[in-house]
């Protein structure tokens, strides 16, 4: 199954301007690789999303894994990281994706992702499994 990238770029635009106010829709395809990335770059948040839906055994991503390869939120401790995390698990399996993962970790995001149960990919990468964040956010 290939994902909707489009309906998916919508609702993470509702989710971006619900959150930061935005009067725009913030997020949009690259254009280097159209359909196959996201990326935002505003000043309150930077993200950058691949979609990974074979699998790269080699570099230790799982098949259809939705790869968050930057994030960055100009105000931390705010809960922007929880919600947009939580608003990934709610639409992941709709899109089909079965994990998530975290590319390039710094040690704040290592110390995000080991909150919810990540594991480590190497030293550089982490994953978690969409059905265990389901069951984080149900249970907390």
């Amino acid at each position: 199954m290939k994902p909707n990238i489009s309906e998916f770029k919508d609702e993470l635009n509702q989710f971006l301007m619900n959150r930061f106010k935005y009067k725009y829709p913030p997020a949009d395809y690259s254009n280097r690789f159209k359909k196959n990335l996201i990326i935002h770059n505003k000043r309150k948040v930077d993200i950058y999303i691949r979609f990974h839906m074979n699998s790269y055994e080699s570099i230790g991503w799982k098949t259809r894994t939705l790869i968050i390869a930057r994030i960055y939120f100009k105000s931390i401790r705010k809960g922007h990281g929880t919600a947009f995390l939580k608003f990934l698990t709610e639409r992941c399996k709709h899109y089909g994706f079965d994990y998530i993962g975290v590319e390039s970790i710094n040690p704040n995001s290592r110390a995000f992702g080991e909150k919810f149960g990540f594991h480590m990919i190497g030293d550089h990468n982490m994953y978690i499994e969409v059905d265990k964040l389901k069951k984080y956010f149900k249970n907390n």
